[in-house]
């Protein structure tokens, strides 16, 4: 690695891959997790397969792409790492559905959840980011909570559970 300084700051750093190879990674790692995802719904026993089929895991790849970078990179690089693994996932998932199996069937799921990793793979980048690397401590804690709160937000929904509203209308969940 080199390291070019201006006085005692750092200027600019380069390392092994420029910022096009880190997406790079970040793509190849996010089509080798998605087509694992393929693969593990069919090996984990009963309801442990909808983990492999959770929205919020696919989330924490991206995050975690933000989060292995390096603290002087820009926010940019954390966004696009994050977009570059949740569209990996989303490919190589389908690809595989498509070509490794029976055939993914209609292109409506596969162009919704591509939308979707367009929109929670640079946030989730970033929420990374800042959670490991942010000096401000409401950033970190903000990244940190961005995360949980999809986990949370899975947990509430997913389909093993059910909701009930009493009349008093509280809401209480259940295995169901």
């Amino acid at each position: 690695m080199t390291t070019w300084r201006r006085g005692g700051l750092v200027i600019w750093r380069s390392g092994p891959l420029g910022w096009g190879g880190r997406v790079a990674t970040a793509t190849s790692g996010g089509l080798l997790l998605g087509v694992l995802t393929n693969l593990a719904q069919g090996w984990l026993p009963g309801a442990w397969n909808q983990i492999a089929n959770s929205g919020a895991v696919w989330c924490s790849a991206a995050f975690a792409v933000g989060a292995l970078l390096d603290r002087l990179r820009p926010l940019w690089q954390a966004a696009l790492g994050g977009l570059g693994a949740e569209v990996g996932l989303v490919v190589g998932y389908y690809g595989y559905a498509e070509f490794g199996r029976d055939g993914a069937g209609s292109l409506f799921f596969p162009l919704i959840w591509l939308g979707m990793a367009m929109v929670a793979g640079p946030l989730f980048g970033v929420a990374g980011h800042w959670w490991r690397h942010h000096r401000d401590a409401r950033r970190r804690v903000l990244g940190l909570a961005a995360f949980a709160g999809v986990l949370g937000m899975e947990g509430l929904c997913t389909p093993g559970t059910s909701t009930t509203r009493h009349r008093r209308g509280r809401v209480s969940h259940s295995p169901s």
